[in-house]
């Protein structure tokens, strides 16, 4: 198949952006508050070797943390956030992807809230952060207050925390819905793929991603093209089958990756090229 048509570069159907936040570098990864109803993004330039975090409402777009950097620079990274605080971490010196510090910044105001540098950070539970001592001498985990970064106690070994871990994981993956991800060998590919082509003329190739509602339901693509380089691109229809939005994601592409779009509460995000995240109500 040729490259898309124009015909086929459709921005918008039926559906317009709530909102859309651009950023300096790329998205490198992203964290849900689903208390505050925030999500937090790290941006990561590997070549400039600069890092930057951001803080935004989900509902409005409005950014409280507006390219933040840590005083850890390139070397910090985002472990989490929630009830409007952001949690970093810093990567150890001496590499091998070892973490070591951690620090948690106010969002509204991007002041410190307190800094531990001899803990580096494992998980969360609905009641407290979970670290242990960077020097490794015992496996047991410390709790501290989310709020404070008082010592509570000791938190047990790892493999004790893991209940009170995947049930807060389980709360917030209630407002969170992320995309199936199916290759060329699933029965769903085909049938899919078939789908798109009969709606849009284009056929699929390599992967799919699919999400779907009580409303609507998104599947991410990479249209079959004679151009080596991938394309991505997400299409979003009612549960008529009405086609709502046809927008490109990616392009240039080397690879497959399955972070195009996700649901956070009833906003259908999209990363879009990624520098930029789209949000549209659903």
């Amino acid at each position: 198949m040729e490259e898309l048509d124009d015909k086929w570069r459709i921005k918008r159907t039926g559906l317009l952006p709530a909102y859309q936040v651009d950023f300096t570098q790329p998205i490198w990864q992203l964290r849900f508050d689903d208390v505050a109803d925030l999500v937090g993004v790290e941006c990561r330039d590997a070549d400039l070797l600069k890092t930057s975090f951001w803080v935004f409402e989900r509902t409005t777009g409005k950014l409280l943390l507006d390219n933040y950097n840590a005083s850890a620079g390139w070397r910090a990274s985002l472990a989490d956030i929630r009830t409007s605080i952001l949690f970093l971490q810093g990567l150890n010196p001496a590499g091998l992807g070892k973490h070591s510090g951690l620090m948690a910044i106010n969002v509204n105001t991007g002041a410190l809230r307190w800094q531990h540098e001899q803990y580096s950070f494992y998980n969360l539970t609905a009641n407290q952060l979970l670290v242990l001592p960077n020097n490794l001498e015992s496996a047991e985990l410390i709790g501290l207050n989310i709020g404070t970064g008082a010592v509570v106690g000791i938190a047990g070994s790892i493999a004790q925390a893991q209940v009170p871990v995947e049930e807060l994981k389980a709360q917030r993956l209630k407002t969170l819905q992320l995309p199936l991800h199916y290759g060329l060998e699933s029965r769903y590919f085909a049938t899919l793929s078939q789908f798109i082509y009969q709606k849009i003329g284009l056929k699929a190739a390599f992967a799919l991603d699919y999400l779907e509602t009580e409303t609507c339901f998104a599947i991410g693509y990479y249209p079959e093209t004679d151009n080596p380089a991938k394309q991505y691109w997400l299409a979003l229809f009612s549960i008529a089958g009405e086609l709502l939005l046809h927008e490109e994601l990616g392009k240039e592409l080397t690879g497959i990756g399955p972070d195009n779009f996700f649901i956070f509460r009833d906003t259908l995000i999209l990363i879009k090229y990624k520098k930029s995240l789209v949000a549209y109500k659903v």
